[in-house]
């Protein structure tokens, strides 16, 4: 098996080759690029550094995902159970437009929103 160091990845990035990955988000997928030490990282923990690239916790990454970009009503049923309806407008939605939209909240439409 062959191990690589960050010294490896530094040499490639000196030498001109771009480090890259494909992050998951709705819809696709997007090309990012890495630092070496992100690469070293990446190696171990994959999705701590796509969380990190695109600006969120590993909770929020997963959250994100889980959703489908889908920002959900912040009520409750009759039942007391977390409403499980979107918010209008706000699915299928890129990761900076999540984060700004999860961030503002909201309702469903049966809970008051519009």
């Amino acid at each position: 098996m062959m191990t690589t160091s960050l010294d490896t990845f530094i040499k490639a990035e000196l030498a001109g080759i771009g480090l890259t990955v494909s992050v998951p988000v709705v819809g696709g997928f997007q090309e990012m690029r890495i630092s070496p030490q992100q690469a070293e990282r990446y190696l171990a923990l994959p999705h701590a550094v796509q969380a990190e690239l695109l600006g969120f916790t590993e909770a929020e990454f997963a959250e994100y995902g889980n959703s489908c970009g889908t920002v959900f009503c912040e009520s409750a049923t009759s039942k007391g159970k977390a409403c499980r309806n979107n918010v209008a407008g706000r699915t299928l939605l890129s990761p900076d437009e999540w984060k700004k939209c999860k961030a503002e909240g909201g309702y469903c439409s049966a809970h008051g929103g519009s």
